[in-house]
């Protein structure tokens, strides 16, 4: 169940779990016991490991340009941006 926040007049913010359905609704604060309304606050996304956290933005600004390359050749890619391909010196080409 998810968390969100709440703002009583006369206690201030507080936090409940509450199903998705009923998120919109007002809750009763814990200490007074008044029904207040939803606020709406920022996602604790800083609480995440950083990994994650890492992984959630890069695909978040991936979302809009899913095709684009990067400008940057790669080490596996030429100046030209094709494929390099490795020499052997070896009399079998095909072991690594």
């Amino acid at each position: 169940m998810p968390l969100y926040e709440y703002c009583c007049d006369t206690c201030g913010v507080f936090e409940a779990f509450r199903p998705i359905s009923k998120s919109e609704s007002p809750a009763e604060c814990p200490s007074c016991g008044i029904d207040s309304p939803r606020v709406l606050s920022v996602p604790r996304t800083r609480l995440l490991a950083s990994s994650t956290r890492i992984g959630m933005e890069r695909n978040e600004k991936s979302r809009h340009e899913p095709g684009r390359k990067s400008a940057r050749p790669g080490p596996e890619m030429g100046a030209d941006g094709t494929p390099k391909v490795k020499s052997s010196s070896s009399s079998r080409p095909w072991m690594i």
